[in-house]
């Protein structure tokens, strides 16, 4: 069984879903085991089959309530029903408090749902939670809405993140344009790209850092030629 799980496992990581999921649906026949059924989700949302991934995730929570398996549960509905999938992570955040990504998830859907003063409160206790990981006020600065009922908290926490990556452009830029105003706004939806972008942040396992480095140093550059161009035409005129 030891060597089974490795290879599902391995198929799904591999991108070989069709083989996963054939290995995964014989297995099940023998075994009716949460684990398989994270698997089959795992391998369904992949290809993109939400609806099919989440009636998986939603055996594996059922059979074994963890964490995670609540966590894959309510960010597998996320495509589907944004009330559905609140409704779930609330109460994964009820039977486990101090979990970080279950905060973060209920506060981006929260955020994507049009509630950006809880999204931001429940991103902001992350943070809190491990003031090392820059990972929720990263997702924070995605919405490009930072209410202004927290914006002396958000600020402060941007700070703090500065404090200690001086030298991280994402967070240096995320941290000046909190401080100027222009995200102090609520009523706002995110912007488009929100959704997308912030789902595969939040469901991502074990995100390289230096794939993070770079992504933070790449949209740093952009803005910042963006701003350059900006203040060279304003001198023109």
């Amino acid at each position: 069984m030891l060597l089974q799980g490795n290879r599902r496992n391995a198929e799904v990581e591999a991108g070989q879903y069709e083989n996963a999921k054939t290995l995964v649906t014989s297995l099940l026949k023998q075994q009716d085991r949460a684990e398989l059924h994270s698997i089959l989700g795992n391998a369904e949302a992949a290809q993109k089959n939400y609806k099919a991934a989440a009636v998986e995730y939603q055996k594996a929570a059922e059979m074994d309530p963890s964490e995670t398996r609540i966590f894959d549960f309510g960010m597998s509905l996320f495509h589907l029903d944004h009330n559905a999938a609140i409704t779930i992570l609330r109460y994964g955040m009820q039977e486990y408090p101090g979990s970080i990504k279950l905060h973060v998830a209920l506060g981006t859907v929260l955020y994507a749902d049009g509630k950006s003063l809880e999204g931001a409160q429940l991103l902001c206790e992350a943070e809190e939670l491990n003031p090392s990981d820059p990972h929720p006020m990263e997702l924070l600065a995605e919405t490009e809405i930072v209410p202004p009922e927290l914006a002396p908290r958000i600020i402060s926490l941007f700070a703090d993140l500065h404090k200690r990556y001086e030298h991280d452009g994402l967070i240096l830029y995320d941290y000046t344009m909190v401080q100027s105003g222009r995200w102090s706004r609520s009523t706002d939806p995110p912007p488009p790209h929100f959704e997308y972008k912030s789902v595969s942040r939040v469901t991502a396992r074990d995100e390289p850092p230096a794939w993070a480095r770079e992504r933070a140093s790449a949209r740093f550059l952009l803005h910042s030629c963006s701003a350059v161009g900006l203040a060279a035409e304003g001198e023109a005129d």
